[in-house]
């Protein structure tokens, strides 16, 4: 979207595609079918708290 990559949940809602978010601070977003381009489906997501240290060895 605007030259931006996103991940989110799709669905479909009266001729619109509606893009969700798992963060709940972010409003969904909501286009007409045309104007989004979906390049891939992510199967996986491998996540790490960044903010713990890791331990050493």
């Amino acid at each position: 979207m605007d030259d931006e990559t996103l991940v989110k949940r799709h669905s479909r809602e009266k001729g619109e595609v509606v893009l969700v978010s798992e963060n709940e601070n972010h409003e969904p977003i909501r286009r007409s079918e045309g104007a989004i381009y979906i390049s891939g489906i992510v199967k996986s997501a491998i996540r790490r708290n960044l903010s713990k240290s890791l331990p050493n060895g």
